[in-house]
């Protein structure tokens, strides 16, 4: 709630307008950085508007099309942000300059987060008028627009499941994957969950478990080189969506090791707390796995 009433402030302060047209009214924006840093806090609030409207299940408060912040633009480092690098760089010049700039993984979240609103702001509208055809129109041209997002991701930030447990995981890039996916679950569920026994329409069901399979794999692969006491929120918002997809759609035995996961989320995060509370009422076995 309290996030929501600072994006309503922000915006009633013209956080939407673009920085380069603050500068006759702020002398402060003097450089290119200072315009670029505050683009960069705006997309950053983009995408975490569109986390928090999964999580809570509420509107999204900042729409694409009301902004007119240009996309954010790659600067030069300087030696000061060194110590700020993600967890997943060593620190050395040659590291940097072999997974490159920030910046497009930061591009591909602004991406993904504009499906993710149009996602909520149709099919999931509480005044949405779609019905049978119409609903299943607009299922399918979601996750086609999810599909075309997952095919077009530049290589530095793709991700294989099929890697040994010690590739090098760079958390930006986790968590992009772990964005898609959860979001995909959350496209997909209810079809998955109304079709279940018409064994020839089982395309949401195996789009929620191929999923869930992912979010188990980069959840594994993480836990293994970074641990999950620090975790951030997205990934403990996976796991649950992957819980809930194994055990509602026929396997959960799958969702074990997950709901370990999640207890060790726990530390940080009092939802991962709750959250296991509530799935250990439904699949109480997990608790001795």
């Amino acid at each position: 709630m309290e996030l929501g009433i600072a994006f309503r402030i922000a915006q009633d302060l013209g956080f939407q307008k673009d920085p380069k047209n603050w500068i006759s009214y702020d002398a402060s924006l003097t450089t290119n950085e200072d315009v670029e840093i505050r683009r960069r806090i705006y997309w950053g609030c983009y995408i975490s508007d569109k986390l928090i409207s999964l999580i809570l299940g509420r509107p999204v408060i900042l729409y694409y099309d009301d902004a007119e912040v240009e996309p954010i633009q790659q600067q030069p480092d300087i030696p000061e942000l060194r110590p700020w690098r993600s967890v997943g760089f060593s620190g050395t010049d040659d590291e940097l300059d072999r997974i490159g700039s920030m910046v497009p993984y930061y591009r591909e979240q602004i991406h993904l987060a504009r499906a993710i609103e149009r996602m909520l702001s149709t099919l999931f509208s509480p005044r949405s008028n779609l019905n049978g055809m119409s609903r299943r129109a607009c299922l399918d041209s979601l996750n086609i627009e999810l599909s075309r997002w997952k095919s077009g991701i530049p290589g530095r930030a793709e991700w294989s499941k099929w890697e040994p447990i010690d590739t090098p995981l760079i958390p930006s890039v986790a968590m992009i994957h772990l964005l898609f996916h959860s979001a995909r679950i959350a496209l997909n569920f209810d079809q998955a969950v109304s079709v279940l026994s018409n064994t020839s329409d089982q395309g949401a069901r195996q789009c929620c478990l191929l999923s869930a399979e992912d979010i188990a794999s980069i959840t594994r692969r993480y836990r293994h080189q970074y641990g999950l006491r620090h975790a951030p929120l997205i990934l403990v918002y996976g796991i649950v969506q992957a819980i809930r997809a194994f055990d509602t759609l026929g396997v959960p035995e799958e969702s074990h090791p997950l709901v370990q996961a999640l207890a060790e989320c726990t530390v940080t995060w009092g939802l991962a707390e709750q959250a296991r509370g509530l799935i250990l009422q439904r699949i109480p076995v997990a608790d001795s796995k």
